[in-house]
């Protein structure tokens, strides 16, 4: 029999009781066993996340397979940047849309929509060959140096067909957690 402590109550779990785990600790069990039936019913991002990092790969509707570890960051709180680093960020993300924009031509920064720059990130991969989630700001700039150019009309979203938006907009979600 455990030893007793003050309340006449032990510090060890009794048989069957559920202990709570310390807040705010990753706890991933490797042993997770998905049913079929819960695997239909969970979306492809929950199931890899219930699967674990070292579960079945798992893939989105469009064939490409998720990063668990993706998927867990997103789900934990992080801290808060200080101001300069969030300035920072802010003077960055300015300079690569003003880049973007000469590049690709088109409307300025404060007429373009969600739309206008997945068709750009769109363009850059078909044309280099390169998953749409792997376009960053270089793969951009390797696209302007080996001479491909656009028109900036055919981006505006006003002028695509309602398949390419659909396409795109495929595309576009979920590609945070890809490899």
């Amino acid at each position: 029999m455990p030893p007793k402590t003050r309340g006449g109550r032990t510090s060890a779990p009794t048989r069957g009781r559920i202990t709570k785990r310390a807040g705010g600790r990753a706890t991933t069990r490797t042993d997770t066993v998905i049913s079929p039936r819960q695997a239909r019913e969970l979306s492809p991002i929950d199931l890899c996340y219930a699967r674990g990092p070292k579960g079945p790969p798992t893939y989105d509707r469009l064939g490409y397979e998720l990063d668990y570890h993706k998927i867990a960051a997103s789900r934990r709180r992080s801290g808060r940047p200080g101001t300069k680093a969030y300035m920072d960020m802010l003077e960055q993300e300015e300079r690569d849309d003003k880049r973007k924009t000469e590049i690709m031509g088109g409307p300025d920064r404060n007429q373009q929509s969600a739309m206008t720059l997945s068709l750009w990130t769109d363009r850059v991969a078909r044309d280099l060959g390169i998953p749409y989630h792997k376009v960053e700001m270089v793969q951009f700039e390797e696209w302007h140096a080996k001479g491909f150019r656009a028109n900036g009309d055919e981006f505006i979203a006003t002028n695509v067909s309602s398949e390419e938006r659909d396409r795109v907009t495929n595309l576009a979600t979920g590609s945070a957690f890809r490899k």
